[in-house]
């Protein structure tokens, strides 16, 4: 057997401490990039959050805003002429749709004009339901729909249901919902 001399010995001790400085400096390293990382992360999450929450805070004063502007345009709506002698006016409902005239075309731009005082694209469609849950009138922008195309029954919508429990000329203003069909908010 061969005898390795010291100064071999050294050397591979040497090149083997080398060898472990290397290996302990790339893990600390690795440690030190993935703390930086993971601190950059976190402050980035909290700047976010930070972001989203002054968005959200901003945005829930527009919304506060927008449903007291349309508290006040439901009470003086609710007032307007044109519902009233929809009502007032001889004839069932679906005879008063079916024929039309000056009666119905007044409900209408009633309901034209509600969508004016809302701004933007914020209101997806305006609607007059009548006491039995069937519509009486709908407007989507300019468009005016059809007596073919008014629903039956809204009573089952959870948006008017506590409105049939109601008196007549009673004011009431439910929470908005997006409509099924149109996929617009309904007001």
């Amino acid at each position: 057997m061969a005898k390795k001399s010291v100064g071999s010995n050294v050397a591979e001790r040497s090149a083997f401490g080398r060898w472990l400085l290397l290996v302990f400096g790339l893990g600390l390293l690795a440690t030190a990039v993935g703390f930086g990382v993971s601190e950059n992360r976190i402050a980035a999450d909290e700047s976010r959050d930070r972001r989203l929450s002054a968005q959200v805070s901003a945005q829930s004063q527009v919304l506060v805003e927008y449903f007291d502007r349309a508290t006040t345009v439901l009470l003086l709506s609710a007032q307007n002429p044109a519902f009233r002698n929809f009502y007032r006016a001889p004839g069932s409902r679906a005879a008063k749709i079916a024929a039309g005239g000056p009666l119905v075309d007044d409900v209408n731009s009633a309901l034209m004009f509600l969508e004016t005082l809302y701004p933007g694209e914020a209101l997806g469609e305006v609607c007059f339901i009548h006491g039995n849950g069937a519509e009486n009138n709908r407007v989507v922008g300019t468009h005016v729909a059809e007596g073919s195309e008014l629903s039956t029954n809204e009573i089952a919508t959870p948006f008017f249901a506590p409105t049939f429990a109601m008196k007549p000329g009673q004011v009431f203003q439910a929470a908005p919902y997006v409509s099924p069909d149109t996929h617009e908010w309904v007001i």
